[in-house]
Order: C-alpha cells, then structure tokens, then sequence
C-alpha cells in the first residue's frame, strides 16, 4: 500500500510540475469525491474529482460536481482507478448487452481476483478500453476537467492465467501464451505485459 501512495503521489507530483495549458503550475492539490463545500475548501491550487459514480454521501453527478469547484475558482482534475470500480454495467452487460466476466484478472487456479461485488480486478482488454473512454473519460473530458489521472492500475503478480489475459499476451509480443509460473522468461513476460 505505501508503494502505491508514493506512486501516485510521486506521478500527481511530476504531472503537476508540467503544468496546464494555461501555464499555471499548480503546487498544492488535493482529491475529493464530494461536491465543493466550506468545509473541504483548504484553498489549494487544484482539485482532483474522484470517480465518476456515486460515492457514499456524495451528492450530485460527476459533472456537477466538478462544476462546482470551478465555479470556486479551482484548476479542476479528475482521478478514477481503471484496475477496479463501480464497473458492474460493463460486466454485467448493461453497457452493450453481453456480459463480460472474462475481463476478470484469474488465478492459476481459475479463481477470479474480486475486488467487491460484481467487480473484479480487471485486465483491460480493448473492449473494456473502449467501455472505459466512453462512459468514464468521454464525459469527464465534456465536463471540461483540466486533467485526468487513473489510479491504481493494479495487476495481481498471482494472475495472469484468463483467457482475456492469454489473448492480450499472444497479441502484444506475437507468440503463444506461457503460463508464468513455467519459467523465468515466462514470469518477466508476464509482468512486463
């Protein structure tokens, strides 16, 4: 977990330093889910919008949220993870009518990596790429956000061994699938993916 903070923190930081088409260069930022109030207003230079989903007592679409930090005057980012969320349309198959259950990431043993209900760790195929711009990034960018970061791209060491996987694989490097576990070329290939 520290890895992952110092991570995105070090990312959030460097990303920053590049600065936005406006030429400000924010130096303080902070990450919210809720809508603009007294209270979460610390006055720093931007905000990071979380996720495009209802959060618990987060009230409002993701739209008007970010809306109402511009309206204070805040550089308005927005951060979601891509490895995991409030997917289950796209699983489920409410997104376009077929259910997606092998995008799941899958232990050597067949079991799916669960991140919560009807949400599992995801190896992002180019069909969930696209579920992905269209229902989470289109929108965020119509939102008028000056930019976007996706958290947490995780991928479990212990995975690696669904179909989706297998395919992404044979497509990326042009060879057969090789379970990782089969040799050390077969796990850097793996992890490298």
């Amino acid at each position: 977990m520290r890895k992952y903070l110092i991570t995105s923190v070090w990312a959030i930081l460097v990303l920053h330093g590049c600065g936005s088409p406006h030429g400000d260069i924010p130096k303080t930022t902070f990450q919210t889910s809720y809508a603009w109030k007294p209270v979460t207003d610390i006055r720093a230079d931007a905000v990071m919008v979380y996720g495009t989903g209802p959060d618990k007592g987060a009230a409002g679409s993701v739209e008007e949220r970010i809306t109402s930090w511009k309206e204070k005057g805040y550089r308005t980012d927005f951060m979601t993870g891509i490895a995991w969320g409030n997917y289950q349309d796209y699983f489920t198959g409410n997104w376009d009518g077929q259910l997606h259950w092998e995008d799941g990431q899958v232990e050597m043993q067949g079991d799916t990596i669960w991140h919560g209900r009807n949400v599992p760790y995801i190896v992002p195929s180019r069909n969930y790429l696209e579920y992905f711009k269209e229902t989470q990034i289109k929108r965020i960018i119509d939102a008028g956000v000056d930019a976007i970061y996706l958290e947490e791209p995780e991928f479990w060491a212990r995975s690696g061994y669904s179909d989706t996987f297998k395919k992404e694989w044979e497509d990326y490097y042009g060879i057969p699938w090789m379970p990782q576990d089969s040799s050390p070329e077969a796990t850097y290939l793996s992890n490298k993916t």
